[in-house]
C-alpha cells in the first residue's frame, strides 16, 4: 500500500519508453485505489454531527 511504488514504476516508463498507455493505466489505478482507500478512512475518522 505504497503509492510510491507505483509512481516510481510511472517514472521510469516515461524515461525509457515514453508514454505508454497500456503501462500507466494498472499504475495510476492502483495509486487512485491507494487515495479513495485513504481518503475513506480519513472521512470516516473525522465524521461530524451537524444537529449537535
Amino acid at each position: 500500500m505504497i503509492p510510491a511504488r507505483y509512481f516510481v514504476s510511472s517514472l521510469k516508463t516515461v524515461f525509457l519508453a515514453g508514454d505508454i498507455w497500456a503501462v500507466f493505466i494498472p499504475d495510476i489505478a492502483a495509486m487512485a485505489a491507494i487515495g479513495v482507500f485513504f481518503f475513506v478512512a480519513a472521512k470516516r475518522a473525522t465524521r461530524k454531527n451537524l444537529e449537535a
